[in-house]
C-alpha cells in the first residue's frame, strides 16, 4: 500500500529518498525538543545603572546616549546637557543638626542655641517641634523662623519662643530635610520654666477704726499686715482712703 507519492522534475539521488524517508519515519532521531527559553533583545525599555549616591558627587551628573544594533553598529553620542548637570542621586537621611541647649529662660519663654549645621548638600530647611510630653512629634506644635532655611541658621546663634506656661516642663527638638524628603531629628532638650511673677507692689485698707492697713506684695508672696497706728482722734473712724 502506497501512503504517499511524491513527482519531482529534478532526478534525485538514492540517498536523498532514503534520507527524506527517515526523517518521516524517525523524527526523534534527528530532532530534539527542550523547555522554552529566552534570548537578550537590543532593545530595552528600561535601563537601570548603578550611581554612587550623594553627598559623593554633591554637584550632580549629566548623562548621554547612544544607539546599537546586534551587529554592534552604534551612533555617536547623544548628550543631554554638556555643561549643567542634569539630575542628582540622593537615598541617604541628612546628618541630624546639633542639639538645641537652653541660654536662658523666664516664666513663659526660653531662648535656646542651636547646636552643629548639618551638613547635607541637597539641604531643603530645619523645622522646630515642641511639646508637654515625651517625645516630640512633627505633629506637635511648630516653632516657625525664616532663619530655619539656611544650612548655617543664617549665621543666628538660636531662637526664642514666647507665649509658653509658667513652672511648665517643655521638650524641644529640631528636625533636618532634604529635597526628596529624607529627614533626620536631633536630641531632646527638656526645659522647666520659671514660676509667675508680678511686680512688687502694695495694698491699702481700712477696718472702721482710726489706723490704715496695708499690706506689701514682694512678687511672689504677700507681706504680713501692719497698720498705721491711730491717725484720727476717739470716735473718728476711718472708712474709706
Amino acid at each position: 500500500m502506497i501512503d504517499e507519492l511524491n513527482i519531482s522534475s529534478v532526478a534525485r539521488t538514492p540517498g536523498w529518498i532514503q534520507t527524506t524517508y527517515n526523517n518521516q519515519r524517525g523524527v526523534a532521531n534527528f530532532l530534539s525538543f527542550s523547555s522554552e527559553g529566552t534570548v537578550q533583545s537590543f532593545y530595552e525599555s528600561t535601563l537601570v545603572v548603578t550611581i554612587p549616591d550623594n553627598p559623593d558627587y554633591a554637584s550632580g551628573y549629566k548623562w548621554q546616549v547612544m544607539a546599537c544594533d546586534d551587529d554592534l553598529d552604534c551612533s555617536a553620542w547623544d548628550q543631554f546637557n554638556a555643561t549643567t548637570p542634569n539630575f542628582r542621586v540622593d537615598t541617604t537621611d541628612p546628618s541630624a543638626p546639633g542639639q538645641l541647649t537652653e541660654a536662658s529662660k523666664t516664666s513663659n519663654s526660653v531662648t535656646l542655641n542651636f547646636g552643629s549645621a548639618t551638613d547635607e548638600d541637597n539641604f531643603t530647611e530645619y523645622r522646630i517641634f515642641y511639646s508637654t510630653s515625651s517625645p516630640v512629634m512633627e505633629t506637635d506644635t511648630e516653632y516657625d523662623d525664616t532663619d530655619l532655611n539656611f544650612k548655617n541658621y543664617n549665621g543666628t546663634s538660636g531662637v526664642t519662643i514666647s507665649s509658653l506656661n509658667p513652672s511648665t516642663t517643655y521638650y524641644f527638638n529640631i528636625w533636618v530635610y532634604d529635597i526628596v524628603g529624607h529627614k533626620a531629628s536631633s536630641s531632646i532638650t527638656a526645659v522647666t520654666l520659671e514660676a509667675a511673677v508680678s511686680t512688687p507692689g502694695a495694698i491699702f485698707y481700712t477696718k472702721n477704726d482710726r489706723r490704715v492697713y496695708y499690706q506689701v506684695w514682694t512678687g511672689t508672696a504677700w507681706g504680713v499686715e501692719q497698720s498705721s497706728g491711730d491717725l484720727t482722734g476717739a470716735g473718728d473712724n476711718i472708712r474709706h482712703i
